[in-house]
C-alpha cells in the first residue's frame, strides 16, 4: 500500500487506511475496513464512508484484481441518476427518455435531459447527443417547443398547408412555410417546392 500523501519518490508506505477503506473498531482495536458497495472515500484514515449520490454507482472497477471504493462511477451519456447509494449502474442509472437527450455524464435528475431541439424528434431512449435528434423532412415543420415537451416521433412534424412549401429541414413552426410565388399553385400538403 502507498501513502498518497508522500511527496518525494521513494518513500515509504504510511501507517492507516488508504482510500476506500474507513477506520473502525473492534474489540477495541483499530482497523481498516473496506468501504460497502454503493459507498465511498476517497481519502486516507478516515472514519466514514460516503455514499454515491444520485448520477453515480458503485466503483465495479477493479484496482490490481480488486474493487477499490475510493470514487464512485457516474451514469454515463444519455442517462440519469435515480436514487443514491446504487450499487450498479443499472440500480442507479435510467436512460433518458424518447424525445429527449444528454451530452453530460452524472445527471442526477430526469428533468436534466433536454429535449431535442425545435424542428427535431428522436423516438430512442437514452440518447447521448442533440445530433442524434432526427429532423423533420422538408414540406414539415416541427410542433413541439423545446421548452415545453419533448418531441418523440414523427407525428409532431406537420405537412406544410396547400399554397405554400419550405425547402429546409428541421424548421419550427408553420411560419416557415413559404407563399408560393405569383403565378404558381401548390394545391398538395408537405411539398418542398412550389
Amino acid at each position: 500500500m502507498f501513502c498518497i500523501t508522500a511527496q518525494l519518490v521513494g518513500e515509504s508506505p504510511c501507517d492507516g487506511c488508504d482510500p476506500g477503506q474507513y477506520q473502525g473498531q473492534v474489540n477495541d482495536t483499530a482497523m481498516c475496513a473496506k468501504c460497502p458497495l454503493g459507498y465511498y472515500n476517497n481519502a486516507q484514515n478516515l472514519e466514514v464512508c460516503y455514499e454515491c449520490p444520485r448520477g453515480f454507482f458503485a466503483n465495479t472497477i477493479p484496482n490490481n484484481g480488486k474493487l477499490v471504493f475510493d470514487v464512485c462511477e457516474s451514469c454515463p451519456r444519455g442517462q440519469y441518476g435515480i436514487t443514491t447509494k446504487a450499487t450498479t449502474k443499472s440500480l442507479g442509472c435510467n436512460d433518458c427518455t424518447s424525445g429527449t437527450y444528454s451530452e453530460l455524464v452524472a445527471v442526477h435528475k430526469a428533468n436534466l435531459c433536454k429535449a431535442c431541439p425545435e424542428g427535431k424528434w428522436s423516438s430512442a431512449f437514452g440518447v447521448t447527443a442533440k445530433a442524434q435528434c432526427k429532423n423533420c423532412n422538408t414540406g414539415r415543420y416541427g410542433t413541439v417547443a423545446a421548452a415545453t415537451g419533448a418531441a418523440n416521433s414523427s407525428s409532431y412534424c406537420l405537412d406544410c398547408p396547400k399554397g405554400k412549401y419550405l425547402g429546409t429541414v428541421g424548421y419550427f413552426g408553420v411560419e416557415g412555410c413559404l407563399e408560393c410565388p405569383l403565378g404558381f399553385a401548390q394545391n398538395v400538403k408537405g411539398q418542398a417546392f412550389w
